[in-house]
C-alpha cells in the first residue's frame, strides 16, 4: 500500500505507525494516532490524505492544523513534493491580507495553518470548507497544553468535514473530552512501543551559581553533530548564548525572534553552521532535525516537557545522548523521571567523555529514592554514604 512513495522518499520501508495509519485510513472513520516523536507521524496521515485528493476539484479538501509556524513550514516542505499535481498552501501569522484573499479566491487542495488563522479565513474572508474531507490535528498534545482549546472547538463547529485525524506523542487527560465529544467511534492507532529510542540518559548535579560554568565545560568537551540546549526561562536564553559564544559555535531561537528571523535561523541550523542551539521548549515539538545531543539546562514545568526535550534525539532508530543539569532542590523531579522508566545515571564530563560517577555500581540511579526512616538506626549515616557512593 502506497509503495510508490518509498523510492520517492528514499525509504526502505514504512514505520509501524505509518503502516497502521494506512490500514486505518481505509476504514473511513476518525483516527487518533499515538506514537513517539521521530516515528514518522506526518507521513502517516500525509500520504493517504494526499493520495486521495481529487486534483480536478479546485477547492480545499484537506486541512492540516499545527501549533507553531516552524512546524507549518516543516510539514509543508515534507508534503509538497509527494504529489506535484496538487496545490499545497501554508498560511502563517506573517501572511498579509492580499495573501489571505488569494487563498480564498484560488483555494489550494491542502491548507496548512494554525486553528486561529483558519478561523480568520472562515469568519473574515469566508473561506469555503464545503469540500473538506479530512481535518488533521498534528502535534495535538501541544495544542492542549496551551490556549488553543477554544479555537479548536470553534473550528470543529464552523468547518465542514468528513473525517477527523489527531496525531500526538501522548494522550493527555485534557484531550479526552474533546475526543469524546467530536471523534465519536474512532480508531485508535497506537505504536508507542514500536520504536524504542536508543538514548543514553545522564544527570549532572550542579549548584545554581555554578550551573552556567558547568554548561560551558560540557559544550567545550563534547562535539555534537548538532546539540540542543533547552532553557525554561526565556530571559535566560540570550545570556546563555552570549556566555557560550566564546567557546563554541552557538545560536539561539526564542519567541522574541520574528517569524522571518526564526525561519532564517532554522535554515542555518539545518545547514549545520552551529554546534549548539539554545532554545525554549518551542523546539521540543515536531521539529525535524538530526540531533545527537540534548541538554536540559533545568527541569521544566510541567515535567512532561522534559520528555519532549529528550525526544529530539534518538529519532528514527538513531542513537542519542540526553544530559540533564539539576541542583539539589530538583532531585525529586529526577526521581519521578526514573520511576517513569528513564534510566538516568549520575555522571560527570572528563576529557571529552561522559563518565559515570560510580564505577562499582554503574547501574545505580542518579539519586536516592529511599526516604530516611523516622527512627534512625545505628550507623545510618555511614550506610547512606555508602549507598550514595560517598567516602
Amino acid at each position: 500500500m502506497y509503495e510508490q512513495y518509498l523510492e520517492q522518499l528514499g525509504f526502505k520501508d514504512f514505520t509501524p505507525i505509518q503502516k497502521a495509519s494506512f490500514f486505518a485510513y481505509q476504514k473511513k472513520t476518525n483516527i487518533v494516532g499515538v506514537a513517539p516523536t521521530g516515528t514518522g507521524k506526518t507521513l502517516a496521515y500525509g500520504i493517504p490524505v494526499i493520495e486521495h485528493i481529487k486534483s480536478n476539484l479546485v477547492d480545499v479538501q484537506v486541512i492540516i492544523l499545527l501549533p507553531t509556524q516552524e512546524l507549518i513550514h516543516q510539514v509543508h516542505h515534507m508534503l509538497e513534493s509527494l504529489r506535484p499535481t496538487i496545490k499545497i498552501k501554508k498560511v502563517i501569522g506573517q501572511d498579509y491580507e492580499q495573501t489571505l484573499h488569494k487563498v480564498v479566491s484560488h483555494p489550494p487542495h491542502v491548507l496548512i495553518t494554525t486553528p486561529h488563522k483558519l478561523l480568520s479565513l472562515i469568519e473574515t474572508y469566508h473561506l469555503s470548507t464545503k469540500f473538506v474531507k479530512d481535518i488533521i490535528f498534528d502535534e495535538a498534545d501541544m495544542f492542549f497544553e496551551t490556549d488553543f482549546l477554544t479555537d479548536i472547538e470553534k473550528v470543529l463547529r464552523k468547518t465542514n468535514y468528513e473525517r477527523l485525524h489527531l496525531y500526538s506523542a501522548s494522550l493527555s487527560n485534557t484531550m479526552k473530552p474533546v475526543i469524546n465529544k467530536y471523534f465519536g467511534n474512532y480508531q485508535l492507532v497506537s505504536e508507542t512501543k514500536a520504536l524504542t529510542p536508543k538514548i543514553q540518559y545522564y544527570a549532572i548535579e550542579a549548584s545554581i551559581d555554578q550551573k552556567l560554568e558547568q554548561l560551558k565545560h560540557i559544550v567545550t568537551q563534547i562535539k555534537p553533530y548538532l546539540g540542543l540546549i533547552f532553557v525554561s526561562k526565556k530571559e535566560d536564553i540570550e545570556a546563555i548564548e552570549m556566555a557560550l559564544g566564546s567557546v563554541t559555535k552557538v545560536i539561539s531561537i526564542s519567541s522574541k525572534d520574528t517569524a522571518k528571523l526564526r525561519l532564517q535561523k532554522m535554515k542555518r541550523i539545518q545547514a549545520l553552521e552551529f554546534e549548539w542551539v539554545v532554545t525554549s521548549d518551542v523546539m521540543a515539538r515536531g521539529i525535524d532535525l538530526t540531533v545527537s545531543h540534548v541538554i536540559s539546562y533545568d527541569i521544566p514545568r510541567p515535567l512532561s516537557f522534559w520528555m519532549h526535550r529528550v525526544g529530539r534525539t534518538g529519532r528514527m532508530g538513531q542513537s542519542g545522548i540526553a544530559i540533564t543539569l539539576y541542583h539539589q532542590r530538583e532531585r525529586e523531579s529526577i526521581v519521578k523521571l526514573i520511576d517513569q522508566g528513564y534510566p538516568l545515571k549520575k555522571a560527570t564530563v572528563k576529557k571529552g567523555e561522559i563518565v559515570l560517577r560510580r564505577v562499582r555500581k554503574q547501574e545505580e540511579q542518579v539519586v536516592m529514592t529511599h526516604k530516611k526512616p523516622t527512627q534512625v538506626k545505628p550507623n545510618y549515616k555511614k550506610k547512606m554514604r555508602a549507598l550514595r557512593g560517598k567516602k
